[in-house]
């Protein structure tokens, strides 16, 4: 399988502060600490570290290159893999710009899935051999499980 790039969603909409972000005084939601470190850390974390990880892209607005670069761990920050590509104005085109002169597979995931684990990124990668596409998503059941109200 060619190598694959991860493209990380850390963008808000325009205008419209994510309320957990301003519950926090911060100005993205993937900058709210868990445990310490900002969403967006634990993510980059687990990507960066995936061998079968060959880029990282993190969508962000431009504006925020600095407060989220601020965030991300130092190892992950060094690591060439990781750069920034400048979030536009929907998630399609987002992503579009990301994967940009990347040609293989991109598995897309959000800066705040701070549960993110490596058997996630082999089982993408494994559903995406000989396949253009492939979606994990959770069922209805499993997200009012674990948030009613959700």
């Amino acid at each position: 399988m060619s190598p694959v790039r991860v493209i990380v969603l850390a963008a808000q909409r325009k205008g419209v502060i994510d309320p957990l972000a301003a519950r926090f005084g911060v100005s993205h939601k993937c900058l709210v600490p868990l445990q310490g470190r900002a969403l967006i850390a634990h993510v980059l974390e687990t990507v960066a570290r995936h061998p079968c990880v060959a880029s990282v892209a993190i969508s962000v607005e431009s504006e925020a290159f600095d407060a989220v670069g601020a965030a991300v761990p130092g190892a992950a920050k060094a690591h060439a893999k990781v750069r920034f590509s400048r979030a536009a104005d929907n998630i399609a085109d987002s992503v579009k710009h990301a994967a940009r002169g990347h040609d293989g597979p991109v598995i897309v995931t959000t800066a705040d899935n701070a549960l993110l684990a490596p058997a996630s990124i082999d089982a993408m990668v494994a559903a995406l051999l000989g396949h253009d596409v492939a979606l994990a998503m959770a069922p209805r059941e499993a997200v009012l499980a674990a948030h009613p109200v959700g």
